[in-house]
């Protein structure tokens, strides 16, 4: 059924809220959302949406509207492409030779808006709390011995599904490399691992773990990380059953990081944890789920 006109309104207001400051009119129609840029490395010609009479730099999760435009930099050549999705089961290729979108279908995407407004905000936004300093997925409880800038994260409790499901991630911003990671349950150790390892460690070393092999239960599991200066960090992750977002609309790898998306607007980042496993799942495939996951680790969001 067709949204209201009242009620359109009301979402693509709620979109101006988040996007540059003039670059919407409330009379345009969301046409389509850009999931893929290539290239996406850094240091690469950017790609601009034309909006307006005005450029405006194109980012993964960018709502387009009917009347944009994109502008391919001549030095890109034939590999600069945007994925673009146009309802929730198709998608469009725009290039250099192919700017324009399709005819908007406001019923295709509508249903949709919602998660990828609240996409778009995780991804870009600076979020609440930035004058709290250093943050990031892991805990924000430090101990009153520690340096406030070692592995803080989120304040209060963090919960994971009680299913095997996939590797938990974790990540960090300081203490000295080598890192040993520990996972226990009930003071029996379930797995462990080292990072950053070698002699000296590695000057480029990405501070976080992937951990495999947890087993299924709802036993609390006690994650613990020590650095080589010994500082340490240890939190207590409450185990329970997570309900599943359902994977038909849209399907693939944007069902998978909506759903993680959805986690993180829950419960003040109680999830995020739960939502870096599934990030981390995709993270070679869908390239703002890396950026998301990228966030977490510097401290960005939750």
């Amino acid at each position: 059924m067709m949204r209201s006109a009242p009620m359109k309104l009301a979402v693509v207001a709620f979109l101006l809220f988040i996007l540059p400051a003039g670059a919407v009119r409330a009379q345009d129609t969301p046409a389509g959302v850009a999931i893929d840029i290539e290239p996406g490395e850094a240091g690469t010609p950017a790609i601009q949406i034309k909006r307006g009479g005005k450029l405006y730099p194109l980012r993964q999760h960018e709502i387009l509207y009917a009347n944009d435009e994109l502008v391919f930099p001549p030095e890109a050549g034939s590999k600069s492409s945007v994925k673009v999705l146009v309802d929730a089961q198709r998608h469009v290729t725009l290039n250099a030779q192919n700017t324009k979108l399709p005819p908007a279908n406001w019923s295709g995407l509508q249903g949709l808006l919602p998660k990828l407004a609240s996409a778009y905000r995780w991804l870009y936004s600076g979020g609440a709390g930035e004058s709290e300093g250093p943050r990031n997925a892991v805990s924000r409880d430090i101990s009153a011995e520690l340096a406030p800038s070692v592995l803080p994260g989120v304040k209060g409790k963090l919960l994971i599904s009680d299913d095997a499901g996939p590797p938990l991630w974790i990540g960090w911003t300081d203490g000295e490399a080598p890192f040993k990671i520990t996972v226990s349950a009930q003071g029996k150790l379930i797995t462990q691992a080292e990072i950053c390892g070698g002699d000296p460690p590695p000057e480029d070393c990405l501070r976080e773990a992937l951990l495999p092999n947890l087993p299924a239960g709802t036993e609390p599991l006690e994650v613990k990380v020590t650095a080589a200066d010994r500082q340490q960090w240890a939190k207590t992750l409450i185990r329970q059953s997570i309900l599943k977002s359902p994977q038909s609309e849209p399907p693939g790898d944007l069902g998978t990081f909506l759903a993680a998306v959805q986690l993180l607007d829950q419960e003040g980042g109680a999830y995020a944890l739960e939502s870096a496993r599934i990030l981390a799942s995709i993270r070679e495939r869908y390239p703002a789920a890396q950026k998301l996951l990228e966030r977490m680790r510097n401290g960005e969001v939750p």
